[in-house]
């Protein structure tokens, strides 16, 4: 099984990490917190990465 630091794309990681307790709990403004952070999290991954 691969480390999470295998593929160095940590932010990503959190905010799976973020979605999937915001889910576990109903948390449905966290759950919209993170909907309005996704572009800017993809901004970041495609910079990094491209």
């Amino acid at each position: 099984m691969l480390a999470k630091t295998d593929y160095k794309v940590l932010g990503l990681i959190h905010y799976a990490e973020k979605w999937r307790e915001s889910a576990q709990t109903f948390d449905f403004n966290k759950i919209e917190n993170n909907l309005q952070a996704f572009p800017t999290m993809v901004k970041e991954v495609r910079a990094r990465y491209a």
